[in-house]
């Protein structure tokens, strides 16, 4: 069983036109990195590539800002499904997924959902951040960063780069020396469980009006940047709100009070790009 400890860096649109018909991909991928870890947590190969732009062709400055990915680089890049296909083709058949919290995980699915990719063979993934919150007893999330400074490692390599992001996960992972990883193992395809909470987004007793976003300053309906995507135990969307030009992130809780009654917690909030 190896670990694949992996991370992503991608592209914003400068601005969402309402009759921009890829409106549902609100960040396109740039770049992949990861390393291959084996059971003692050892990196044993390495993977990087750089992903063509497809949908938004110009890089948002601050994505060059903070990446220092620029068109420059990307011009001997590959189209996303290629990418895909060699990322999944060198992580082989036994192994856990591993990310720093749950945003990359949430936009590799978003983009496989765009190009209708089968994603049938994520079943389980480790959230690293996660991990070190709970061994922390931290509340509150950490950036990778000041998990990195919190360990007394020394940032050597620049961060924002797909590959040595991977490589400072998989360092704290190694350094948390967990005795049981698999008490930290998230199921991703994971049915109802029956009387506590819906975690099928199809699920036929959902109300489909209540799955609409709304913005969290005007209150007036948003366009979906993507689907409703399961993490651990709600569903997570991000809108775009046309009038305020504000991102809104949406937070869904369903439980299920009785066979015909379910409860809809829905939390939402403005999202901030770093």
């Amino acid at each position: 069983m190896n670990y694949i400890v992996f991370d992503l860096e991608y592209n914003q649109p400068f601005k969402i036109n309402s009759n921009n018909i890829h409106y549902k991909l609100l960040h396109e991928i740039l770049e992949i990195g990861a390393v291959k870890l084996n059971e003692n947590l050892e990196i044993i190969d390495t993977f990087r590539i750089y992903v063509k732009p497809e949908v938004y062709k110009k890089i948002n400055p601050r994505v060059v800002k903070l990446t220092k990915i620029t068109q420059y680089d990307l011009q001997y890049s590959f189209p996303f499904t290629y990418c895909y296909e060699q990322f999944i083709k060198w992580i082989g058949s036994e192994f856990i997924l591993c990310c720093w919290g749950s945003n990359d995980i949430l936009e590799l699915l978003s983009s496989c959902n765009f190009y209708n990719i089968d994603i049938s063979w994520l079943k389980v993934y480790i959230n690293v951040q996660y991990m070190y919150m709970k061994i922390y007893n931290l509340n509150m999330d950490i950036s990778l960063k000041n998990a990195i400074e919190n360990s007394n490692f020394k940032i050597e390599d620049e961060m924002h780069n797909a590959l040595n992001d991977a490589k400072y996960t998989a360092k704290i992972f190694k350094a948390l020396n967990i005795e049981n990883i698999n008490d930290f193992i998230i199921n991703y395809n994971t049915n109802i469980q029956s009387g506590i909470k819906i975690r099928d987004i199809n699920d036929e007793r959902i109300n489909k009006h209540k799955l609409k976003t709304k913005c969290v300053q005007c209150g007036c309906f948003t366009k979906p940047m993507n689907e409703w995507l399961w993490y651990k135990k709600e569903f997570r969307r991000t809108s775009y709100c046309n009038k305020c030009d504000n991102y809104i992130f949406h937070v869904l809780k369903i439980h299920i009070v009785s066979e015909n009654e379910l409860n809809y917690n829905h939390k939402r909030k403005l999202k901030k790009f770093e």
